[in-house]
């Protein structure tokens, strides 16, 4: 069973790993952490990640949950653009 990660860490995420300018400019927290959750998504579906890169990621011991999350996003960024 999964735990709900705040709207604010997945925003977090999302302009430490450079998402935040590849969104519109006047969007919300919300809509960045959706952006975040959407890419991670894609990149699950078209088999650019595989969970254990997913786990590798999330299950580092972070002080703070957005920089585990941001590392994966730019991993997904990365091999994505290839």
């Amino acid at each position: 069973m999964g735990t709900r990660v705040p709207d604010k860490a997945l925003a977090e995420a999302a302009v430490k790993a450079g998402l935040r300018k590849l969104l519109p400019r006047r969007v919300g927290r919300g809509d960045i952490a959706n952006g975040l959750e959407a890419l991670l998504g894609y990149a699950w579906l078209e088999e650019t990640l595989t969970l254990d890169e997913i786990v590798g990621c999330l299950k580092t011991e972070a002080l703070a949950p957005a920089n585990n999350f941001a590392k994966l996003a730019q991993l997904a960024l990365s091999k994505l653009e290839k």
